[in-house]
């Protein structure tokens, strides 16, 4: 009798385990993919109509034994395991997809082919990475609120440093075709590793579609 439950028990938690990795296998197709800053807690960053959002704390780290077994994220009602072979797929789409070759910066303005992109009230100081999605760039870069040059400053203020300038690592949207760019401080160091959790399946997705350069004229910075 003992024998007989000894070998269910163990055809039992066989069944949960293949249970668990399939569910965690599946479940990535249900999740919409995302930008995340490759840290602890992780950042989820995304877009929607135009306008840059963030999650905070999307992750959670599964341990046994002190040992770190898997890191897990979660939105949309989803979760899901990272593991290194999604982390190394990540860096590949983006080396493949990187259309960073098409932004230049001068004067702290954006160029993009030529055309230069009104950020409003903000002044850009380096971009480390554009992809295309939703037709347009999504950017990881440095920005700041733009400062009166003119505006006298007192001494206080000269040594006053803020948060964003300590981490000014700031998420950046580009519509092509309007020529204009929005920025969300993240508040984050610029050493922040991007990974992309799902993979879009390719740049002709709805979620990413696929920028196919600036078509207006050209204006040379």
């Amino acid at each position: 009798m003992a024998q007989f439950v000894h070998r269910n028990t163990a055809k039992m938690l066989m069944v949960l385990c293949l249970l668990s990795i399939a569910t965690f296998a599946a479940k990535p197709k249900n999740m919409g993919p995302r930008f995340l800053l490759d840290a602890y807690p992780m950042i989820s960053i995304y877009v929607s109509n135009n306008k840059i959002m963030c999650d905070f704390d999307v992750s959670k780290n599964v341990y046994k034994d002190s040992k770190l077994l898997r890191t897990e994220v979660s939105w949309e009602g989803v979760t899901a395991a990272i593991t290194e072979r999604d982390r190394t797929a990540s860096g590949e789409w983006i080396k493949a997809n990187s259309q960073r070759s098409h932004i230049l910066i001068k004067e702290k303005v954006v160029y993009l082919d030529g055309v230069s992109i009104d950020m409003g009230n903000t002044e850009v100081e380096a971009i480390y990475e554009a992809l295309p999605w939703d037709g347009g760039l999504f950017c990881l870069g440095r920005t700041y609120p733009a400062k009166d040059p003119a505006q006298h400053k007192s001494i206080k203020d000269i040594f006053n440093v803020t948060a964003r300038e300590i981490e000014p690592l700031c998420a950046i949207w580009i519509d092509p075709k309007a020529r204009k760019g929005t920025d969300y401080w993240i508040c984050g160091k610029c050493h922040s590793t991007l990974l992309i959790f799902p993979l879009p399946k390719s740049t002709q997705s709805p979620s990413v579609g696929k920028y196919s350069g600036c078509r207006l004229r050209r204006r040379q910075p």
